[in-house]
């Protein structure tokens, strides 16, 4: 039933009433304050014998332009690219991405506003797909940039010596070339999540243009429609690769996850955000609880199949189920010398070990060396409550 905002009681006619309620009833909230707001601007107008004239609309401001120039290796330099963009589009800026494996130096003088986001490799490397581009920006055939302002964010993993090199040369290069630093570049480490953003927002700030004068007309486009999201419900998907990108002395993790679709792909751009929803297999999940007899217990099914990695065992889980296993006298770990251990269950045989120091193969020795003992004077009230003998050399393979 359409909406009637107009009452029959207002001081019009009834048909007035109705063409009223045909544009009012179905007009939008912005529609309506437009209209309020020009009414009572009429009615004051009026009231001070001034005459009425129409205030042109404010022209758009057209976004000024933004580079963004990143060097990346595991993608998180990208990944805070893709962030950086959205907040500047937000702020009057018209954001372009550039990987610096595709940096033409010919392009280097026309940008105004230059944002770099670097990470440093290795010992001080940069990333492998962005040495070209790095190498000629170090080089003399790099322009000068006096009309440039810029800002460096650089990343990097203070375990290294030579933490975030490569965003500091680019910092002193781009200066050197005679840009114009209006943001102070920001050394990030491996938890580089809350630094990074806040220097974003900083430098956005900075570089990002004046806000013109507000105008007492706001513009208004009744004729554009609202830009739809694009629907996206949830999709089936086969997770094909799993990889840590962070150091194993990192206490943070970085997942890269490579995703298989049965079709096309959803539409997805770098900055996007991706919600996944992990299960595991159904089948697997019913013959791990018929192996444990608990068959029948539909909850621990659901809890299973949507809430627990019941697929990986943990390092901590490993060591601690091995140290419990050792100190029962299940098994027996060995240490080879070459700087790993092994575990051995043979606990029942006298015997010792072959161990290869090329290929890390161990094999049994059943041989008992009866006699092989520590002179008292060198035992000093140590007692020996058992012998391992370890003979280290390399094994027929690796001695060919």
């Amino acid at each position: 039933m359409p909406l009637a905002p107009i009452p029959k009681t207002a001081p019009f006619a009834e048909e007035e009433i109705e063409a009223l309620n045909r544009i009012v009833g179905p007009a939008t909230p912005t529609q309506r304050a437009w209209l309020a707001g020009f009414l009572a601007g009429l009615e004051a107008s009026e009231a001070s014998g001034a005459v009425p004239h129409a205030e042109p609309a404010a022209a758009p401001v057209p976004a000024e332009p933004l580079t963004i120039l990143y060097a990346t290796e595991s993608g998180n330099a990208e990944k805070l690219a893709g962030d950086l963009a959205k907040v500047a589009r937000k702020n009057g800026l018209k954001p372009t991405l550039v990987d610096m494996a595709d940096l033409e130096l010919a392009s280097l003088a026309s940008w105004r506003r230059l944002v770099v986001i670097a990470s440093t490799w290795g010992e001080g490397e940069p990333p492998a797909r962005a040495a070209r581009g790095y190498t000629d920006l170090m080089s003399e055939a790099a322009p000068r940039l006096d009309r440039v302002e810029f800002g460096v964010l650089a990343l990097g993993d203070t375990a290294y010596a030579e933490f975030c090199a490569i965003g500091k040369a680019i910092d002193e290069r781009l200066a050197a070339l005679g840009a114009k630093r209006v943001a102070d570049r920001v050394d990030c480490d491996l938890d580089f999540g809350e630094p990074a953003a806040k220097w974003i927002d900083d430098a956005v700030k900075v570089l990002a243009p004046p806000q013109p004068a507000r105008s007492t007309v706001i513009a208004v486009d009744f004729g554009a429609k609202p830009a739809g999201a694009p629907e996206a419900g949830p999709l089936d998907a086969e997770i094909t690769e799993h990889i840590n990108l962070n150091s194993s002395r990192s206490a943070k993790t970085t997942i890269h996850l490579e995703l298989a679709f049965n079709g096309a792909a959803p539409p997805y751009k770098p900055g996007d955000s991706l919600d996944i929803y992990p299960e595991n297999d159904p089948a697997y999940v019913e013959a791990l609880l018929k192996v444990a007899g608990l068959s029948g217990e539909g909850a621990l099914r659901g809890e299973f199949i949507k809430s627990r990695d019941v697929t990986t065992l943990s390092l901590k889980t490993v060591y601690q189920t091995v140290h419990d296993l050792e100190a029962l006298g299940e098994v027996h770990v060995l240490d080879l010398g070459t700087g790993s251990v092994r575990v051995d269950p043979n606990v029942e045989d006298e015997h010792h070990h072959l161990v290869c120091t090329s290929c890390g193969q161990v094999r049994d020795l059943p041989v008992a060396y009866d006699d092989l003992h520590v002179p008292a004077r060198w035992r000093r009230g140590f007692t020996v409550d058992d012998v391992v003998v370890i003979f280290q050399g390399r094994c027929e393979d690796c001695s060919q």
